[in-house]
C-alpha cells in the first residue's frame, strides 16, 4: 500500500472517530480538531461527510447524486465487459453494499478536495 494512500485512510479514520465522538454533532468544533491534528476538510464537505456517516451508523439507506448514465462502461475489448462485482445474495446485502459505495464515493470526495488545494497552492506559489 502506497504511504500517502495509507496516511489519507488513518486520516479518514480520524475523521470518521471525531464525527462520532461528537455525536454526530458541533461539525465547527469537529472541524477545529481536524485542523488541530493537522487534517485538512473544508467545511461543507465535513458536513457531507457526517451527515452520510451517520445514516450508514444508523443503517438508513444512502443517498447519493452520482448518476450511474453519465459514465460510459463499453469497451472494444469483450473480454474487459466484465467487471468483478462483489456477489450480492440479499436486499440486506445490496443495501449494505451499496452503503459501502457511498461511503466510499465521500472518501474520494475529500481526497479530490485536498488535491485541488494542493493544485491551487501549486498554482499561487509557482504561478503555473
Amino acid at each position: 500500500m502506497h504511504a500517502k494512500n495509507f496516511d489519507q485512510n488513518k486520516q479518514v479514520e480520524t475523521v470518521k472517530q471525531l464525527i462520532r465522538e461528537n455525536h454526530y454533532k458541533n461539525y465547527d468544533y469537529v472541524l477545529q480538531l481536524c485542523v488541530a491534528k493537522g487534517i485538512k476538510v473544508n467545511r461543507p464537505a465535513l458536513d457531507n461527510f457526517a451527515k452520510r456517516l451517520a445514516r450508514m451508523d444508523k443503517g438508513e439507506p444512502q443517498t447519493t447524486t452520482l448518476r450511474y448514465n453519465d459514465f460510459d462502461l463499453s469497451t472494444s475489448s469483450p473480454s474487459s465487459n466484465v467487471l468483478n462485482f462483489p456477489q450480492v445474495s440479499s436486499r440486506a446485502d445490496a443495501m449494505r453494499r451499496q452503503q459501502e459505495i457511498a461511503y466510499e464515493l465521500g472518501s474520494l470526495k475529500i481526497k479530490e478536495h485536498e488535491l485541488l488545494q494542493e493544485l491551487q497552492a501549486l498554482k499561487v506559489k509557482f504561478g503555473c
